[in-house]
């Protein structure tokens, strides 16, 4: 597994090398041997990346070079989903249709602390709100969501958060603007 994937299950409390028994039915995103995918392909001739499950890494591609460059997920969806991640991120460690939305490293920091793990999908941060900057206001979750998935691409200037209520996330804000004494 990538370096980046080892790191993230040793923040998890895993300890290598890491039973896949331990996590089963998680999503991952592998770069396999193209051999593993197409049976009338030499070993050794190509790497693609795909989406598999535990089982799949254990039954499917055991007889082949395959290493896990993302994950784990809970479920394909969320691979394929809105993500949080830090800058940097490796985005060919999420899933082909993924939607990642950088913050701030001390807010990855924050989030790991309260044992979340970028990549962290939306749905696990579902109901919070998020400080965009001095000029970008206060959004929830969903309304990032959808802002997301309707303009791909658009740069999201997360400056705070999570924030339990709007009220809070509110407050943050207006603190933006206020003038040092």
């Amino acid at each position: 597994m990538s370096g980046a994937v080892a790191n993230r299950l040793t923040a998890m409390g895993f300890e290598q090398p890491v039973d896949l028994d331990l996590l089963p039915e998680k999503w991952w995103v592998l770069r396999v041997d193209a051999a593993a995918m197409d049976d009338q392909l030499e070993c050794g001739g190509a790497m693609v990346t795909v989406e598999a499950t535990t089982s799949a890494i254990v039954h499917r591609f055991d007889g082949y070079f395959c290493e896990v460059v993302g994950g784990s997920f809970e479920t394909q969806e969320a691979m394929n989903g809105c993500v949080w991640v830090e800058a940097g991120f490796d985005r060919l460690s999420l899933g082909a249709k993924a939607l990642p939305c950088v913050i701030p490293d001390w807010i990855v920091g924050r989030l790991a602390a309260q044992g979340q793990f970028t990549p962290v999908p939306f749905s696990k941060l579902a109901d919070t709100y998020w400080v965009c900057g001095m000029g970008g206001g206060v959004v929830s979750t969903h309304e990032l969501e959808d802002q997301m998935r309707s303009e791909p691409g658009m740069r999201h200037g997360i400056t705070d958060g999570p924030f339990k209520s709007h009220a809070e996330a509110t407050y943050a804000f207006d603190v933006l603007w206020e003038s040092p004494e």
